[in-house]
């Protein structure tokens, strides 16, 4: 009986420890709004969860295993989405969320894994910075991310 209400209790006490806040799962919805946003290559939709001078880095390694540290500008990376054809399918699968918040700044570090029409391309994780405006709305204002092919599943 004891082991019982004990498992009960970790249970319990699990779910609460795991629960997001209010803020947190705005976070969320902000990223989750970009993703569903770039699978259906709805550049206005995006630019609505950017904030103005957001800003886009990927760090990676070239074919000579050096570090590289690539800069993109909001712009093309709108234009870039726009461009797809409609017979390619993109989806940006994020497996978890790990989000910190401090008053109208937040982090969110997703682990992903990026398909393109249902075949696994890379993966890496996203590390993004979000702002709270005045009318409650977050903003991302950086995404940084890494991109590799080899332990992505």
């Amino acid at each position: 009986m004891m082991k019982t209400i004990l498992i009960g209790l970790i249970v319990f006490f699990s779910f609460f420890a795991m629960a997001q806040t209010p803020e947190e799962l705005k976070v969320k919805q902000s990223i989750e709004a970009l993703f569903s946003s770039m699978a259906s290559k709805d550049s206005v939709k995006i630019k609505s969860v950017m904030h103005q001078s957001a800003r886009l880095q990927s760090a990676s390694f070239d074919k000579n295993g050096k570090s590289v540290l690539k800069d993109d500008h909001v712009s093309d990376f709108l234009k870039q989405i726009a461009s797809i054809p409609l017979s390619v399918n993109i989806e940006e699968r994020i497996l978890s969320f790990e989000i910190k918040i401090d008053g109208n700044l937040a982090t969110a570090w997703t682990p992903y894994q990026f398909y393109v029409n249902n075949k696994l391309s890379h993966c890496g994780v996203n590390i993004f910075q979000l702002f709270k405006e005045e009318n409650n709305n977050w903003k991302i204002i950086q995404i940084a991310d890494t991109r590799r092919k080899e332990n992505c599943e």
